[in-house]
């Protein structure tokens, strides 16, 4: 039983160890149109982009881009994974 666990604790370490980069490269944008600012890093709910496009502007392929309920009067062009 000793080597199954050994085994399983390698498998998982390995595992991690692939994953984790992936994991970590990717950001989370967030976008408030009513208490938003484009001057803020937009990386908290609290320091959030006033548009989507700026969100889209600092976003990578595998981020995401949280959007919180307003009117959004904005001319969007996606041309990001």
């Amino acid at each position: 039983m000793r080597h199954i666990l050994t085994f399983s604790s390698l498998a998982f370490g390995a595992l991690f160890v692939a994953l984790a980069p992936a994991a970590l490269a990717s950001n989370t944008w967030y976008v408030d149109g009513v208490n938003g600012n484009d001057n803020n890093d937009c990386k908290t709910a609290q320091t959030a982009c006033q548009t989507i496009g700026h969100a889209i502007s600092l976003a990578s392929s595998q981020d995401s881009i949280m959007v919180a309920p307003a009117t959004y009067k904005e001319n969007l062009t996606i041309s990001k994974a």
